[in-house]
């Protein structure tokens, strides 16, 4: 991945992680001072592709497709836009592997992909593509019906701590799709197409289902299914699957023959004989896992993968705290600079070019900047002339004149500079004077260049910059010192308000969802004391303070916390499942989550007393139960409430 730092819009982009014939993915956050709390992914097309319509069509269908998505199986669309012409879309960062960079990792350590594991990345993947099949416009209530098209190893994202991700609507087929695939255009990856995509019928969830069904057969058998020398062979053998598909078992021993039976129903040419829905393929799949790994979980993904990625993992953290203390010196820079209505140096830097930092464009009110200050960079500006303006450079009287703006125009503007070679030969020093003199102006006094910011009390002659380079860490200490405060909330998956010393979380009202896991992470200062509260919706208020010291930091520069809610009146519920469940209630109407024992069963859970209509929910196993009209009384009026065993179904 390579390294980008520098700013898009609203966004900072930190380095590149993928390219694309005509898109580019970015690992980007937020580009403010205290934006490093969430990373996210920038998918952006590429200057050269922007005049394309047919893949510009392309690009609005993924947003228009994604902006409504909201299920754990099917990646997040944050926003969308343009930036410096250049369409974009800002979604959810999925810190782990695709699912065929895991197939190729067990081919090169000679083994196996886990045949339980294969069979829960394939439900998982079947469920996210089922709610795409279904899913209904928010306004209307009508079916788009949504058909991936696309579905294969690259698009299917395994994060390290197990979760499964379906990607990419980039081509998908909806109703409410403006352009239409042309007579004779396929879409898709040749070896994970559908015989209907082929033969060119109408197309619905059962192409995706075929599509899937390709990607699980090669996770059991280790190897591609529909491979040959060309393109065009290999249609010819999906158009002749039902006798070229041979079940998996043939290749893997331990692949159990209901498996084959499934895997091969899910390839079936014939869509009669294939599965109607995703949702009918991901619950043969769960009953296939129910009957032979029960306990089987996220955690067990998740730690396959951070045992075949291990080294990639320790790798990666270093090379992104890096990136945002990177990020954030750049960042505090750029702040200083153009929040300081003072600019006394500002015009004597010269127009900027690319990669540098360009102040004609600060004060015209342009953000694509970049601030480089590498050290290299700093050995230049060691080495300009006496009286150069990083040198010698003076608080003074503002320069006469016109202002910036109209004395310097970037290149290709009425105005701008004419001779380039003059141009050119201060470009490779400019950023790296913009940092000096940013920090000759706002820290003089510390390095006893400046005796004060007023310029008539300064009076002392000025240091070396090797002294400011020595310093230069200063500016963004407290910012690079960063560590997370970990959440971990008990129920969990409702709403409450949470803030932090005081301040909203989340910048605004301060409600906030707290995921189904129960986890919240929010960035503190290391070497610092914190109060956070938490005010929920029918229980008691709470408040904790605690000290972010560097010896109670753990893996990641993670301090966690357990976050009991306590119920302002509560009673006692106790029940059994007939498998591994949560027992939701709604509460002031917010859904709260209760966790079951492995064994499927509930032990006194203080709930708050009323009556509600309990739901028992597996998502392992896609199976659910609704009890209606449980009573909970106050704690004291009777022995904990005990429900008969619930059955999922």
């Amino acid at each position: 991945m390579a390294d980008v730092l520098r700013k898009f819009g609203r966004y900072f982009l930190l380095d590149q992680l993928a390219q694309g014939g005509m898109a580019d993915i970015f690992r980007a956050r937020l580009a403010a001072q205290d934006g490093a709390g969430r990373l996210l992914a920038i998918k952006r097309i590429q200057t050269t592709h922007g005049n394309n319509k047919e893949f510009l069509a392309m690009f609005r269908t993924e947003t228009k497709v994604m902006m409504g998505f909201n299920h754990s199986n099917v990646i997040q669309l944050y926003d969308f836009g343009e930036e410096q012409g250049q369409p974009f879309i800002a979604m959810e960062l999925v810190d782990g592997k695709t699912l065929r960079q895991f197939i190729s990792r067990y081919s090169e350590q000679g083994l196996k992909f886990p045949v339980d594991l294969a069979c829960y990345v394939a439900m998982n993947s079947a469920a996210g593509l089922h709610y795409a099949h279904v899913f209904k416009d928010k306004l209307s209530g009508n079916p788009l019906d949504i058909v991936h098209r696309d579905v294969s190893p690259q698009n299917i994202l395994i994060s390290f701590d197990g979760s499964v991700k379906v990607i990419d609507f980039g081509i998908a087929k909806a109703s409410t799709g403006a352009e239409a695939t042309r007579a004779g255009v396929i879409k898709g990856k040749p070896s994970y197409l559908s015989p209907e995509q082929i033969s060119g019928e109408s197309l619905d969830g059962q192409c995706d289902v075929f599509a899937l069904g390709v990607v699980l057969w090669e996770m059991l058998a280790g190897r591609k299914l529909f491979a040959a020398d060309n393109d065009i062979a290999v249609l010819k053998l999906i158009e002749s699957c039902q006798s070229y598909v041979k079940p998996p078992s043939n290749l893997n021993r331990d692949v159990p023959k209901e498996l084959d039976y499934i895997v091969l129903k899910a390839l079936a040419k014939d869509r009669r004989q294939r599965y109607a829905t995703a949702e009918d393929l991901q619950r043969a799949l769960s009953r296939f896992i129910a009957s032979h790994n029960a306990e089987l979980s996220s955690s067990d993904l998740a730690q396959a993968a951070k045992e075949l990625f291990k080294n990639e993992i320790v790798e990666d953290r270093k090379e992104l705290q890096r990136l945002v203390s990177r990020a954030e010196q750049l960042l505090l820079l750029d702040y200083d600079i153009n929040h300081e209505s003072d600019r006394k140096v500002a015009p004597e830097l010269g127009t900027g070019s690319t990669g540098s930092r360009n102040f004609e464009a600060t004060a015209v009110g342009l953000n694509n900047i970049q601030v480089d200050i590498t050290p290299e960079l700093r050995k230049k500006v060691q080495r300009q002339r006496p009286g150069s303006p990083v040198g010698s450079q003076q608080a003074g009287p503002e320069p006469k004149g016109p202002p910036v703006q109209q004395r310097y125009q970037p290149s290709g503007r009425p105005g701008a500079r004419s001779n380039s070679s003059q141009s050119e030969g201060r470009r490779p020093w400019v950023a790296a004077a913009a940092a000096a003199a940013a920090f000759f102006y706002f820290y003089g006094g510390d390095l006893g260049i400046m005796g004060s910011r007023d310029p008539s009390k300064s009076q002392r002659a000025p240091t070396s910059v090797k002294k400011v380079e020595e310093l230069l860490p200063k500016a963004a200490q407290s910012i690079a010192q960063q560590a997370s405060l970990v959440l971990n909330f008990t129920p969990s998956g409702g709403s409450a308000v949470v803030l932090v010393n005081g301040k909203p979380v989340d910048g605004g009202s301060g409600v906030v969802v707290i995921p189904a896991d129960g986890v919240l992470k929010f960035p503190v200062a290391v070497e610092s004391a914190l109060e956070f509260s938490v005010e929920a919706p029918g229980f008691a208020p709470l408040r904790r303070e605690l000290a972010v010291s560097a010896d109670r930091l753990g893996a990641g520069k993670e301090i966690r916390e357990d976050v009991q809610l306590e119920p302002l009146r509560f009673g006692l519920l106790s029940a059994t499942t007939t498998s591994n469940a949560v027992m939701i209630i709604a509460v002031e109407g917010s859904n709260w989550v209760y966790k079951s024992s492995l064994q499927g069963k509930f032990e006194n859970i203080k709930v708050p007393s009323g009556t509600y209509d309990i739901e028992f929910k597996s998502e392992l196993l896609g199976l659910s139960a609704t009890v209606l009209g449980v009573s909970v009384p106050a704690a004291g009026a009777g022995d904990s409430v005990r429900l008969p065993e619930v059955r999922l179904r």
